[in-house]
């Protein structure tokens, strides 16, 4: 028998008293265990779980969800409460679990069977991690049961009741009982406190409403009826090698959604940061900026697929879809394609013929080159420069197979780009191959906007301007959700000035992919040549707290901090960079006191110096620091050497706030000219 290792919220129920009943009465017994099974059942099976096994008088179930097993088991204690002769308790943990046929065991069996009977009669015990999971749910509330220590667990385990009435819960709230107790010349300063704390409370309403109203600009994230998260989807094999294939199954769902004009629909980057989170289903939606959210899980099993996905209306922290698909793998196309249209149907959403085709729309029907493109998308997520080539390796398997995958030709294209901008594929080679795999895919799918995006991207590169700008728009018209498609285009906008246009487009990328660090860090860029510094200061903060071990935000900051003078926290910020490259640390102590002598332009020369004795290989980072100090020649030069190597760098020339010394210089008005930009100021 096949076995599988999963995740799973455990639910275990017990008759009170079946034994003294049994003893006494055995026909009673078992006309009683008869209705539990019939009552719980159907209860079960419609919060989307799955009745295992009876032992004795218990009933052990599954469920996908921490929160369908507790709502599951306060309709079954509500449902018990008309069925006098019926009292149940129930324990529920969510742990990994093995199973086996229809059998389940692991230690989140254990804890559930262990809590159930600590229950008092007709109640609910959970674990901790389930206490996290429905905290804020609608309709759940819940109270501290102490620490336990349980049968066969190592650690003490916090428990929590369950309930659907808060009033059970102020009845033992050491804080309800102290206030019962207060006296009332304490009730008075409690009621004077309340007024200062309700006075403060709207103060603090009435300013963050004031300011959210000060810049139309500043992105402000609005929900919407139809707009949606999906979830990472949970690998459910017993393999973790299995993940690839998990990833690619949301990513292909998530994908088709974006196909459709009514939806708003969150990137992959954002969503990407929930795997294994302990959010609520509203912390989540609040976050990402959308009404509802897509999870759910992938299992193969020898040539077989199985996949649930779940529909939660994030707003009312409810589900209002749930479906089980056990197919062929040979069906998994028609899998995805029937869950977005199924998603669309939901939220109310109008397919135009356009839409269903492209939903429809089969790109290989060979599986060894699909499992081969899962994979590669699945490295070249990861972004290193090993997991890029390994990703290439795997998009030529898929191409070897179907040398008519579309999707395949666009991801190499996509491999090989990244892999250019990150120095690692040297032109003009580099820049062949990326433009011969997106014409490959355009010619059997002229309607990818990925291929469209990367062939813009490349041209922005090269400064083929128009191209550039005709191949990002024609992306963002055939997927108005590609928030990688919108990010490049801001950033060509930049490029000429348009920061306003620029503004709108990054906007919209961020409301698409809220938690992308790249789109923040050139978001940052954008408000900086705009002269907005203290924005671009916010933005990358966000970075550092999405991740802090980004050395490009401490780069950003010193620049603004030594813009505006602020030396001090220039020097730190610059430290910081330093401290983040084993090549760099020695700096931060080889500078104090240099800084101390001669302040940070001192230190920036210094840093230079170095730089040039090492051979850099982007002369725009040295032309711009050598810029910032009025070192005209020098930058001059080094900008110079740039458009000898044709640096990637010099695409934001034209209003790069940096360069502002140099406008009125001829050498950089004659290097404008060369790249095809008109010095316009």
């Amino acid at each position: 028998m096949t076995q599988s290792r999963q995740l799973a919220a455990i639910m275990f129920t017990d008759i009170v008293g079946y034994t003294a009943i049994m003893e006494a009465d055995e026909e009673r017994a078992f006309e009683l265990l008869d209705k539990n099974r019939n009552l719980q059942r159907p209860i079960i099976e419609n919060h989307g779980g799955k009745l295992l096994k009876e032992m004795g008088d218990g009933i052990l179930a599954s469920f996908p969800t921490i929160t369908s097993s507790v709502y599951c088991a306060l309709e079954i204690q509500k449902t018990c409460e008309s069925n006098p002769d019926l009292k149940l308790r129930i324990g529920i943990h969510q742990g990994e679990v093995v199973f086996d046929g229809n059998d389940v065991f692991g230690s989140g069996v254990n804890i559930a069977s262990r809590l159930e009977p600590l229950a008092p009669i007709g109640g609910i015990l959970v674990s901790e991690s389930v206490y996290k999971n429905v905290l804020n749910k609608k309709g759940i509330f819940s109270k501290f049961a102490g620490e336990k220590e349980l049968k066969g667990v190592n650690e003490p385990v916090k428990v929590f009741q369950i309930m659907t009435d808060k009033a059970e819960t102020d009845k033992i709230n050491p804080y309800s009982v102290l206030r019962s107790k207060l006296s009332k010349s304490s009730k008075k300063i409690g009621y004077a406190v309340a007024g200062v704390l309700t006075i403060l409370l709207v103060a603090y309403f009435l300013y963050n409403k004031a300011n959210a109203l000060q810049d139309p600009l500043e992105p402000q994230i609005e929900i919407t009826d139809k707009s949606i998260a999906v979830l990472p989807f949970a690998n459910m094999s017993n393999d973790p090698e299995q993940q690839y294939f998990s990833d690619g199954i949301m990513e292909a769902i998530l994908n088709n959604l974006t196909k459709i004009g009514e939806l708003k629909v969150i990137s992959r980057t954002s969503v990407m940061q929930y795997r294994n989170t302990e959010k609520t289903s509203p912390q989540i939606a609040e976050e990402l900026g959308v009404a509802f959210l897509l999870e759910g899980g992938v299992q193969t099993v020898e040539g077989k697929v199985r996949i649930n996905a779940q529909l939660i209306d994030a707003v009312q922290d409810k589900h209002v879809w749930s479906e089980n698909y056990d197919r062929e793998l040979a069906d998994i196309f028609a899998i995805q394609s029937e869950i977005a249209q199924k998603i669309a149907s939901q939220l109310k959403a109008i397919l135009t013929p356009k839409e269903i085709e492209q939903i429809d729309k089969q790109r290989t029907d060979n599986l060894e080159a699909y499992n081969s493109y899962l994979m590669g998308r699945y490295f070249w997520n990861k972004r290193t420069e090993q997991s890029l080539k390994k990703s290439v390796e795997y998009f030529e398997q898929a191409l070897a197979a179907d040398s008519e995958y579309a999707s395949a030709h666009a991801g190499l294209a996509d491999a090989y780009l990244v892999l250019l901008w990150m120095g690692e594929l040297p032109r003009p080679d580099g820049s062949s191959k990326i433009r011969e795999q997106a014409l490959n895919a355009l010619e059997i799918d002229p309607k990818l906007a990925e291929a469209h995006a990367t062939l813009g991207c490349l041209a922005y590169f090269e400064w083929r301007w128009q191209e550039a700008e005709t191949e990002l728009v024609k992306a963002i018209e055939l997927n108005p959700n590609y928030a990688t498609a919108r990010q490049w285009y801001a950033e060509y906008l930049d490029t000429f000035g348009q920061s306003a246009e620029a503004r709108e487009q990054f906007n919209r990328a961020l409301e698409l992919d809220p938690l992308s660090l790249m789109i923040h860090i050139m978001s940052s860029a954008n408000y900086y040549n705009a002269g907005e510094l203290d924005k671009a200061l916010k933005e990358n903060q966000k970075v550092l707290e999405l991740d802090k071990n980004r050395a490009r935000p401490y780069w950003s900051s010193f620049i603004i901090y030594r813009e505006q003078r602020r030396d001090k926290e220039a020097f730190k910020q610059l430290k910081k960079m330093w401290s983040m490259d084993s090549s760099t640390v020695k700096y931060a102590e080889l500078t104090e006191g240099i800084y101390n002598e001669t302040g940070i332009d001192g230190v920036i020369r210094w840093w230079m110096d170095a730089e040039v004795n090492e051979s850099p290989n982007d002369p725009v980072f040295i032309a711009h620091h050598y810029a910032i100090l009025g070192e005209k020649e020098l930058a001059l030069e080094w900008l110079e050497r740039a458009f000898e190597m044709h640096s990637i760098g010099l695409i934001r020339l034209k209003h790069n706030r940096m360069f502002d010394g140099l406008r009125s210089e001829p050498r950089f008005a004659a290097l404008l000219e060369k790249m095809g930009l008109e010095a316009d100021y």
